[in-house]
């Protein structure tokens, strides 16, 4: 059903009118409402009360293994996975060729570590200890950023900081913890057999590789016991190269930088660069520097060729691989980063912009974004008009709120730019891919990112949205939505918006309890724990009055409390209030402001057919269902221990026992289970 909406704060207001004689609503009878229908009621545990446990009623009949979101991610690869295996054309666009041959080389390669390090017999003799390279610092940035890879001993990337592009400097981050600690694991053990068989088989010393992984062990085992794995809020600080050198003295920072700038840039001491994770930052160093040069470079080079031997797997789509068991196997780190083993993963990697840009072109109708488009606009309206009401906001905070609020700008599906054929052409016009070489395609590939961050790194005046463009590319093909603080933008995903959660031909309902809901989600990061202290241009600030800031935080405490206080009961394990106060309040927020827009249209929505439910009902429904799902053991042990996000059960449990509006909806008596007495509630 298409949002009707005009867009003035009279129209909004007057579509809550009701008339003496209120009209029985619709049933909506399409072939699209009763497959929505059918899906619905096929979840739905009608032996739950849906006041004691909603999560339970909604959700307690889905039997599939994972969830719908991750059955929305398979079919985007699905649909990647077709593209990139259609055959080579004459007319197929550069984009489309890029993806096309780079998957080619993924499929066919049969590389050889020799192909890449000359002279296999000393894995020292072209890089390490033996290598040619001017200076240490040189050494370090061919090690480490080679393959597109992260980075062994520090990571650093490109953030967006107080309107400017800055080099960051961060703790490394690793893909797994435990594998090189838990060396009795036998997925561990089989993985390193292996690579250790391919080195011999490529022409390596054994006893040399065996005495370097030996040691890389030790080195790195000692690396993650001083990683700080709550650093995921940590603030950058933005500081001078001179003031870097003092954190971190094991290099010389402004021969690496200079070295990343290949020279075209001269590094004096005023440079200005971010720092994050500072304390882990100079724990790192202080280890580092009871090293020497040799025995970094040669950790640093072990890394480099077990880099160049993952993406030389023979078996890239095998989901048994010994490879892929070891890194699904080994004791989950926080800090992690994903580990490519399948050649789609690379793809999506690697050439994240180009795979983004056609499937966006492809994804998505016009219509469905300017309807999702007419939803984001509503709940800005609607918020502003609840940022009025709330007593415990003052004056100047109140203002302040409501100009962040009017500067946040959104992009739904993707950025316009990421499908235009100008930019496309020139982000990629130096790029060229071989069908014979995944290496040294991901070779190429690190080099134009590297470009091209360089290029907003110099420039004087940054293009936010060009910039928002590159960076958020890779999530644009996943079924999710994104805030960022340093920008004050956020994106609803184009693999979000698909008829899980979204639909013209589906009950407005459902489409404000899943994609509005979403949507509300990501506006109340920019007014969250972390979000209140960047303003409306996403420079950090705090711009609270101290008593209101007082109150936000007495009123956060409450979300802190409740969340701790909930148990799940397939690991035992308690939920971290503290550590997912960001997302609750989001949650909280974004549902609170989606429902109350949904009233606003409510009166001309239709109901399914047969699902005994009001439009009212199936809001909170669609909200829930967003969150079916069936985790193992480990996974779930792993989203407590890790993700910022409370599990499902508990966003929907949370949530909606702090929402009057829901359990009038269900008639919950007050104190039933979801209808909590003592109610949360920020915004």
């Amino acid at each position: 059903m298409k949002l009707l909406i005009i867009l003035t704060a009279l129209s909004l207001t007057s579509l809550n009118s009701t008339s003496a004689h209120p009209k029985a609503p619709q049933t909506c009878n399409s072939p699209e409402c009763q497959l929505q229908s059918k899906s619905l009621l096929s979840k739905i545990d009608t032996s739950a009360s849906p006041c004691d446990d909603f999560y339970q009623f909604a959700c307690g009949n889905y039997k599939d293994i994972g969830s719908p979101m991750i059955d929305q991610a398979t079919n985007i690869d699905r649909w990647i996975l077709k593209l990139a295996t259609d055959p080579l054309r004459k007319h197929d666009g550069k984009l489309v060729k890029l993806i096309k041959i780079f998957y080619m080389s993924c499929l066919n390669n049969r590389g050889s570590l020799n192909d890449f390090i000359e002279d296999g017999t000393s894995m020292r003799r072209k890089v390490g200890t033996d290598g040619d390279y001017e200076n240490f610092e040189e050494a370090i940035q061919e090690l480490q950023f080679s393959q597109n890879s992260d980075a062994y001993i520090f990571s650093m990337r490109m953030e967006f900081v107080d309107e400017q592009a800055l080099l960051v400097v961060d703790q490394p981050k690793f893909e797994t913890k435990a594998g090189f600690v838990d060396r009795k694991n036998d997925k561990v053990q089989e993985f390193n057999r292996n690579f250790i068989n391919y080195l011999v088989e490529e022409g390596f010393d054994q006893k040399e590789v065996e005495d370097m992984q030996v040691k890389a062990f030790k080195f790195e085992n000692k690396l993650l016991e001083l990683i700080d794995e709550s650093s995921s809020e940590a603030k950058i600080e933005v500081i001078k190269i001179s003031e870097l050198q003092e954190v971190f003295n094991f290099i010389n920072w402004t021969n690496f930088i200079e070295n990343f700038f290949n020279g075209s840039e001269k590094i004096d001491e005023t440079f200005v660069l971010g720092v994050k994770n500072r304390a882990a930052m100079m724990k790192i160093d202080n280890f580092l520097l009871t090293r020497s040069d040799d025995d970094v470079l040669d950790y640093l080079l072990w890394r480099y060729i077990e880099a160049l031997y993952i993406s030389l797997f023979y078996k890239h789509d095998d989901e048994e691989s010994a490879e892929k068991l070891y890194f699904d196997s080994v004791n989950p780190n926080c800090n992690r980063k994903a580990v490519c083993t399948s050649c789609i993963c690379k793809l999506k990697k690697e050439l994240d912009v180009a795979v983004a840009a056609v499937y966006s072109k492809h994804s998505l109708t016009q219509t469905d974004r300017q309807e999702v488009t007419n939803m984001i606009i509503a709940m800005k309206s609607q918020l502003q008009d609840t940022f009025k009401t709330l007593d415990w906001l003052d004056s100047k905070t109140r203002a302040a709120v409501s100009v962040k609020l009017s500067k946040m700008k959104f992009f739904v599906g993707y950025p316009d730019l990421l499908v235009n054929e100008q930019f496309l052409s020139e982000y990629y016009r130096d790029l060229h891919v071989s069908k014979h070489s995944l290496v040294q395609n991901i070779d190429q590939i690190a080099r134009l990112k590297n470009k091209n961050q360089r290029k907003f790194l110099t420039s004087p005046k940054v293009n936010k949205e060009v910039l928002f463009t590159i960076m958020t590319a890779q999530y644009i093909i996943t079924p999710n939505a994104l805030y960022t603080y340093h920008f004050n933008y956020f994106l609803i995903c184009a693999g979000l918006i698909h008829s899980n959660t979204f639909s013209t031909d589906r009950p407005q309902a459902m489409n404000f309890g899943a994609t509005g809901y979403a949507i509300g989600h990501e506006i109340f990061h920019g007014f969250d724990n972390q979000g209140r202290l960047y303003d409306e241009n996403g420079s950090a600030r705090n711009w609270w009055e101290k008593g209101t800031e007082k109150k936000f935080l007495e009123k956060s405490k409450c979300f802190v409390d409740q969340y701790g206080s909930y148990v799940e009961p397939t690991t035992g394990m308690r939920i971290n209030g503290a550590k997912n106060l960001g997302e609750n309040i989001a949650d909280n927020g974004g549902l609170m402001l989606a429902y109350n827009t949904f009233q606003k249209v409510q009166e001309f929505d239709p109901i399914l057919p047969n699902a005994n439910f009001t439009s009212n009902q199936l809001f909170w429904l669609s909200m829930a269902q967003f969150y079916c799902s069936n985790k193992s053991y480990e996974g779930m042990k792993h989203q407590i221990e890790c993700d910022p996000h409370t599990p499902g059960r508990f966003r929907v449990f949370g949530t909606l026992g702090n929402l009057e509006e829901f359990s009038d909806d269900f008639q919950c008596p007050a104190g039933s289970k979801m209808n909590r007495i003592d109610k949360c509630k920020i915004w």
